[in-house]
């Protein structure tokens, strides 16, 4: 019965741990950008929403420029194109994603998952076309070091010590029975007949 409780215990500790683990969606985010580019207006969206070393999605939301209150219809047939240059100094080259709205959870936006390899400024470039109208923008997105979720940490380091405790109990509890071939059966005939003898 002990054991089996630890043994729920360990599960829950286990399920818990995983909602420390960071998934991206590719639902938008944070917005990162806002700005005209060419005749469209283009809000970029981050998630996580601090970007760190690692995966990240990257969504893109395209209008018709319609000003900064975002009045303008969307742009469902236009391409976006983005261009993702490391913090200099870097060996590694601009890497050029296109987006999509099958990437995207939200079909309204367009999006990729990227691979940020170095932490520091990423300068982001948005190319964006439909039909004979193009228009280009950046900014820059700045990614941090990807630090251990302290709990998560804790949880993983806590689970093989709960195993070990649980296999101790179960040992504790168990009634310890000599083998079969140890056991005498004559031994047994002489213990029976004194205990009715008394």
């Amino acid at each position: 019965m002990i054991a089996r409780r630890a043994s729920s215990l360990i599960a829950l500790f286990f399920t818990l741990s995983l909602f420390g683990i960071e998934t991206a969606s590719a639902d938008g985010g944070r917005l990162q950008f806002r700005e005209p580019c060419g005749p469209f207006l283009v809000s970029l969206f981050a998630q996580p929403d601090n970007l760190l070393l690692g995966p990240a999605d990257l969504s893109v939301l395209v209008q018709n420029n319609g000003g900064h209150n975002g009045s303008g219809k969307i742009a469902f047939d236009s391409r976006v194109v983005l261009v993702l240059t490391p913090p200099a100094p870097s060996p590694q080259h601009p890497m050029t994603v296109t987006l999509s709205h099958q990437t995207a959870t939200n079909h309204l936006l367009q999006a990729a998952q990227v691979q940020f390899t170095q932490s520091g400024p990423w300068k982001v470039t948005v190319r964006v076309s439909e039909g004979a109208s193009q228009g280009q923008c950046s900014t820059t997105l700045l990614v941090g070091h990807r630090k251990t979720d302290p709990v998560t940490t804790w949880l993983f380091l806590a689970i093989p010590a709960l195993l070990v405790l649980v296999y101790a109990i179960a040992q504790t509890n168990r009634p310890i029975r000599p083998p079969p071939d140890m056991v005498n059966p004559s031994l047994i005939d002489d213990l029976g007949a004194t205990s009715r003898v008394m």
